[in-house]
C-alpha cells in the first residue's frame, strides 16, 4: 500500500544529481511544478489554505508525468505513490487523507468530465472529505483531512474545461495554477529515460530530512512565506481572489530555498521568483479571458440557445411562433415597439444553471439602458392561434437599445424564425 511506499532506497547523491537538469532555462516550468509538490505541499498549512491544485499541461513526451514521479521520489517509491487517472474518487480522498501534508500526484486527467474536474478542484482545496451521517442521523467522524498540494498532469487545459462547466467559474479558477510544460531540449528522450531510471532506483532520502527541518523550525515558516508573498504582491498587484495563487507560490519558492540550503537539490531556486511573476501575470489574464462575460453576452447566449422557444409580433400585426411550437414559450418580441419580454422564472433558471448572478445581470442591463423593468406582466402567447397562456412576470428588454448591437436581430432572421402559426392580434 501507499504507506509502505514511503522510505529510502539506493543512493541519495545519485538522486540529487538528477536535479541538475532543473538549472536549465527550458526546464523552469518543470522545476516550479516539481517544487510545488515536493517542497510547497508540506508548507501549505502555514499559509492558511487547506489544499491546492497545480496542473502541468503539455503534449505527450513533454515530461509532465516524469515531474509527478520525481516529486514522489523525494519521499519514497514513485510507482507506489503516483495516482492514476482510473483511480476512483473515494480512493483519491483516501489517499489525500493518508498523505496529510505530503504531496499527491495524479497522472493524466485529460479525459476527466468537466463536472468531475470541478468537484476535484473543490475537494482537494477544501482540505477534508465531505460530511456524512450515520444510519441513526448523527454525524459520522471525518477522519480524512489534509493540507497539501496536488500536482496533476493533462494534455489539455483544465482551466478551459472548468470555464466550460459553468458561466462564472472564477471560484474554481482561483483554486488552480496551470503550468504549461512544453517539450524541451533538456528533457530529450535519452535524458528523460536516465532521470526516470535514477529516481526509480534511488528515492526517499530527502523527504525525511526536509520534513524534520520543517518540524524543527515551524515557528518561522509563516513569517518567511509572508515575506515571499509580499515580494510577489509588490511586483504583481493582486485581487483578493488571487491570494490563493500567491500562497502556493510563496510556499513553493520558500520551500525550494530550504531544500537547496540543505543540499537536497542541486538546482538553484533563484530563477523561480521571476518565473512566478510572469506565470501569475499570465494566469490573471487567462482568468479574465475565461470569466469576463458581459450581461449582454449572457442575454445573447440565452436567446441563441432558446431561439426555438419564442413568439414574434411582426410589423404587419401578425404573431409568429418560433420553430418548435410545441416547446415552452420563454420570450416574446414585439418588433414595432422593440420590446422583448423574457419570462423571469425561465431566465433565472438559465442564469442559475450557468452560475451567473441574476442580480448582477439585472443591474448591469439596467445600467446600460437595456432593461426597462424586471416586473412587466405579460401573456407571452397572446395572439398565437391555438395557444392559451397566463400572464407571467417578465423582464422587459429595450431591443432597439444601441448597446445591444445585433443581439436581438437574430430573432427575426429567416434562418432563426420559421412561421408555424400566424394569427391577428386580438
Amino acid at each position: 500500500d501507499a504507506a509502505g511506499a514511503y522510505g529510502e532506497h539506493g543512493d541519495a547523491a545519485e538522486w540529487v544529481e538528477t536535479t541538475k537538469h532543473f538549472n536549465n532555462e527550458d526546464t523552469i516550468n518543470h522545476f516550479f511544478a516539481f517544487c510545488a509538490g515536493a517542497f510547497g505541499a508540506p508548507l501549505l498549512r502555514f499559509t492558511g489554505f487547506a489544499g491546492a491544485l497545480v496542473s502541468c499541461v503539455g503534449d505527450s513526451g513533454s515530461g509532465k508525468t516524469l515531474v509527478g514521479r520525481w516529486i514522489q521520489s523525494f519521499y519514497g517509491a514513485p510507482d507506489g505513490l503516483m495516482l492514476q487517472k482510473d483511480d476512483t474518487k473515494n480512493f483519491l480522498i483516501s489517499r489525500l487523507g493518508l498523505s496529510g501534508s505530503l504531496p499527491v500526484t495524479i497522472d493524466e486527467v485529460s479525459n476527466i468530465a468537466k463536472e468531475d474536474l470541478s468537484e476535484l478542484a473543490y475537494r482537494v482545496t477544501q482540505g477534508r472529505d465531505r460530511g456524512r451521517l450515520s444510519r441513526n442521523g448523527s454525524e459520522r467522524g471525518n477522519l480524512n483531512t489534509w493540507n497539501t498540494i496536488a500536482v496533476v498532469s493533462s494534455n489539455h487545459s483544465l482551466l478551459d474545461k472548468l470555464a466550460a462547466n459553468k458561466g462564472d467559474s472564477s471560484a474554481e479558477l482561483n483554486r488552480v495554477i496551470e503550468i504549461p510544460v512544453n517539450t524541451c531540449f533538456t528533457f530529450c528522450r535519452n535524458t528523460a529515460t536516465d532521470v526516470y531510471r535514477a529516481i526509480t532506483k534511488n528515492y526517499g532520502h530527502g523527504g525525511a530530512k526536509y520534513i524534520q527541518y520543517l518540524v524543527d523550525h515551524q515557528d518561522k515558516h509563516q513569517e518567511k512565506i509572508d515575506v515571499v508573498v509580499k515580494m510577489l504582491e509588490d511586483r504583481l498587484g493582486t485581487a483578493h481572489g488571487e491570494r490563493f495563487w500567491l500562497a502556493v507560490a510563496g510556499a513553493t519558492i520558500y520551500g525550494a530555498s530550504i531544500a537547496h540550503s540543505l543540499g537536497l537539490i542541486s538546482a538553484k531556486p533563484a530563477p523561480l521568483l521571476d518565473f512566478v511573476v510572469e506565470a501569475l501575470k499570465n494566469a490573471k489574464d487567462t482568468k479574465k479571458d475565461l470569466t469576463t462575460t458581459s450581461a449582454i453576452d449572457i442575454l445573447g447566449a440565452f436567446l441563441s440557445k432558446y431561439n426555438q422557444h419564442g413568439v414574434i409580433v411582426g410589423t404587419n400585426s401578425s404573431t409568429q411562433a418560433a420553430r418548435d411550437s410545441r416547446g415552452a414559450v420563454l420570450y416574446r418580441y414585439e418588433m414595432d415597439s422593440g420590446r422583448l419580454f423574457i419570462s423571469v422564472p425561465d431566465f433565472r433558471a438559465y442564469l442559475s444553471e450557468h452560475s451567473y448572478s441574476s442580480h448582477k445581470v439585472k443591474y448591469d442591463l439596467m445600467a446600460q439602458g437595456v432593461l426597462a423593468t424586471d416586473k412587466a406582466r405579460v401573456n407571452l402567447v397572446k395572439g398565437l392561434a391555438g395557444q392559451v397562456g397566463a400572464v407571467v412576470q417578465c423582464w422587459e428588454i429595450k431591443a432597439h437599445a444601441p448597446v445591444l448591437g445585433n443581439v436581438t436581430m437574430a430573432l427575426v432572421r429567416d434562418e432563426v424564425v420559421t412561421p408555424t402559426t400566424v394569427a391577428g392580434l386580438g
